[in-house]
């Protein structure tokens, strides 16, 4: 496995170089997805420039569509990409705890589920005219790092996966050369809802399928790190559950 101490020098000039570059300017639209008559509503950031763009996929946490993963399609459009937050649920974000698990325990239990719901919003996004269909990535948070995990694992036709903060384990592993993608797995090394044995699992796993990956662990970082309003509204937390210190920037 790779962690981030070998990049440690090279992050601070990559995020240095990143901010020299001018944003563009972008417009944000609805792009409906139909699946088995239901639709679902991604918004869609593209950059307003001329030609073809390489494509991000985004893949919102267990909350559903919310603006967060909105955000983030945004900033890629900045950068110029053609960016589609992805509307997994079909319903608004919520920040029900009971509501998030329930929502998202049938993806769990049947990671195929991922791939239905996602596949479709590949297929649009690579539709566009704007976007150049052979360069296109997918990258997820939380739940949604789960979700791009598992479309790498049952070897979706893209460049590259990026999963931050994902849950890694599931009942549906790759099979050896299925990943097509190269994969990246950001990970918080104090993230309690991941457990050292799921960590090892996932690299045994990679390993087993002989994947090109990279797995990155951030000493102290939480759950859902990357994101500034972790954990702020949440509702109906189960008080078994220590979210507060669990869930934060």
């Amino acid at each position: 496995m790779k962690t981030n101490a070998h990049i440690g020098i090279f992050q601070p000039l990559a995020l240095l170089l990143l901010a020299m570059i001018p944003a563009l300017a972008v417009e944000v639209v609805d792009l409906p997805v139909t699946i088995d008559g239901h639709t679902y509503t991604g918004r869609l950031a593209l950059p307003k420039t001329a030609g073809k763009h390489p494509a991000v996929l985004v893949v919102h946490e267990w909350w559903g569509l919310n603006a967060y993963a909105e955000q983030r399609a945004r900033e890629l459009a900045e950068l110029g990409y053609v960016a589609l937050a992805a509307d997994v649920y079909g319903e608004p974000a919520s920040n029900d705890f009971p509501t998030a698990v329930a929502r998202s325990k049938p993806f769990y239990a049947q990671p195929a589920l991922f791939a239905a719901r996602l596949a479709p919003a590949l297929a649009a996004l690579r539709a566009r005219p704007e976007v150049d269909g052979t360069h296109v990535a997918a990258i997820g948070f939380c739940f949604g790092g789960s979700a791009v995990l598992q479309l790498a694992r049952g070897g979706a036709d893209l460049n590259a996966v990026i999963a931050f903060h994902p849950g890694l384990g599931t009942s549906a592993p790759a099979a050896k050369d299925a990943v097509k993608a190269k994969v990246v797995v950001c990970h918080g090394g104090a993230d309690s809802f991941v457990p050292v044995t799921d960590v090892v699992a996932f690299a045994q796993e990679m390993l087993a399928a002989n994947a090109a990956w990279e797995f990155h662990s951030y000493p102290g970082a939480v759950h859902a790190f990357t994101n500034p309003t972790a954990g702020q509204g949440v509702t109906n937390v189960p008080p078994t559950v220590p979210f507060a210190q669990a869930v934060r920037y």
